[in-house]
């Protein structure tokens, strides 16, 4: 284990109530024969969980967090933070980070610390079951060009924390998240399950992936490293060099980059607040954050051009109306248009690309927790029964 992790212990101040980032929770009460089934999306930057009790499938957990785990610095003083308590996660680890060293559980969509990572599980693990006495069988949502060795560290983090396991690809799961059931037998419905395009540009992938009423495979996916880290880094790189002066935590750029960001022509007027030498200025961020969404949108075109390639003929016109931008950069102003003027200007007939609605960092949790509820038994791979040591 991790040296900074193994002599820290978790504090009850930093559970339910101070991470939550949307909606409210009513426990149901567990039992030893209690079976809950859960969705998860373990994201870069963002987590989402989703649960349900197996017996009635009524959703009575569903809530994102910020995938971040706090470890108190040496030294610190008693009394400055919360309970004195040596370790926090999401919300509360961002809210003291200036005397926590932050760990992040991925790096890039793809674990890169176990321990942490499975702190961090743990704690979501509390979060649904605090009593620890429900049986948990949970689908994961796995990038979507996942090799042997992804695969494997997920299940290394899932044991002793979760009893039974299922890893299925995340745009498969986003498309079965935002599909609406009530509606198949809809006049014009196209269900995202059946054919379309996923782009899911999430923290340090963007991925594209063709689904078409079937697990994708390697040849209907394609994944590339540029995505909301890399539009970070360059901002940065760009504030940089138009204001020496200026030093920015990269916590604020990702703020400035996600109120502001949009993609096509490059605008002025779009000034923030910001302290230089300790004094408040408004400086012009607009041509700056321009230039890095519209190298996003670029590289966005290029892997959607070649997805198309890859689509039946017999599907193209349907599939062409059901290009699905998700995952984080579908924040981005204007990316979802400026996408189709590129793809009609290379000569495409009527492309349709649809925005994820503000729901979007649910779309994987929820399918994944909609694959759980239709899972057979023999589909379950049984890792151990959960050890809270």
């Amino acid at each position: 284990m991790d040296s900074n992790t193994s002599n820290h212990a978790t504090s009850s101040s930093s559970s339910t109530s101070n991470n939550t980032m949307s909606g409210s929770v009513v426990y149901p009460k567990t039992r030893k024969d209690t079976t809950v089934l859960l969705g998860f999306d373990l994201g870069t930057h963002t987590s989402c969980i989703v649960a349900s009790r197996e017996d009635t499938r009524q959703v009575f957990f569903e809530r994102m967090f910020p995938s971040v785990v706090g470890y108190t610095k040496d030294a610190i003083v008693s009394d400055v933070l919360p309970g004195n308590a040596s370790v926090f996660f999401g919300k509360d680890a961002l809210q003291h980070r200036l005397h926590l060293e932050l760990k992040y559980p991925l790096q890039d969509g793809k674990i890169n610390n176990l321990s942490v990572a499975k702190d961090y599980c743990r704690f979501l693990r509390n979060q649904v079951d605090p009593e620890r006495k429900a049986e948990l069988k949970v689908v994961i949502g796995t990038p979507a060009s996942a090799d042997a060795e992804t695969q494997e560290n997920i299940r290394e983090v899932a044991i002793g924390i979760f009893d039974k396991v299922i890893m299925i690809p995340e745009p498969f799961l986003a498309a079965l998240g935002l599909r609406e059931e009530f509606r198949l037998n809809e006049t014009g419905y196209i269900d995202p399950v059946k054919n379309s395009i996923f782009i899911d540009i999430g923290a340090g992938t963007s991925d594209f992936c063709l689904i078409q009423g079937y697990y994708p495979t390697a040849k209907d996916q394609i994944s590339i490293p540029f995505a909301g880290n890399a539009l970070d880094l360059k901002f940065s790189e760009n504030i940089k060099v138009q204001y020496p002066e200026t030093q920015l935590s990269i916590h604020k750029i990702r703020e400035i980059k996600e109120r502001f960001s949009y993609a096509g022509e490059l605008r002025e007027g779009i000034k923030d607040k910001v302290f230089v030498d300790g004094k408040p200025q408004y400086l012009e961020f607009g041509p700056l954050l321009g230039t890095v969404c519209n190298e996003l949108l670029d590289k966005v075109a290029e892997c959607t051009m070649e997805m198309i390639a890859r689509v039946p003929s017999d599907a193209v016109e349907e599939t062409l109306q059901n290009i699905i931008l998700t995952g984080g950069g579908s924040g981005i102003q204007n990316l979802g248009s400026e996408l189709e003027k590129i793809l009609r200007s290379e000569g495409y007939e009527s492309p349709v690309v649809k925005t994820a609605n503000a729901d979007h960092k649910f779309h994987v949790g929820r399918g994944a927790w909609k694959a759980a509820c239709s899972a057979r038994e023999d589909q379950w791979q049984k890792i151990t029964t959960p050890s809270f040591a």
